[in-house]
């Protein structure tokens, strides 16, 4: 803040002045980014849109197959516990 003003002249608040010359620095960023956009051609929209949809089906089948994970690691247990027990048994039996 400026100490002293003048009565012609208003004080000025230079920490807001600089947060709103922040965020017009933003908008102008963004309007920047959409104004590239806008130009895209739409091969190269179409492709990285491609591209978005089959990261996504990679990401999905990722996540569906960590989610699967501890199910299959039960049945493993389960039919291989089994599989042992039997052993087992038919090694007792058999003498």
């Amino acid at each position: 803040m400026v100490s002293n003003p003048s009565p012609t002249q208003p004080a000025i608040d230079l920490a807001d002045l600089e947060r709103r010359l922040q965020q017009l620095q933003v908008q102008l960023s963004d309007l920047q980014e959409f104004d590239r956009l806008e130009k895209l051609p739409p091969e190269r929209a179409a492709e990285m849109l491609e591209q978005i949809l089959d990261l996504e089906t990679r990401m999905q089948t990722y996540v569906e197959g960590l989610v699967s994970f501890p199910a299959i690691f039960w049945q493993a247990v389960r039919w291989g516990g089994l599989g042992v027990l039997v052993g087992v048994l038919l090694q007792r039996i058999a003498g």
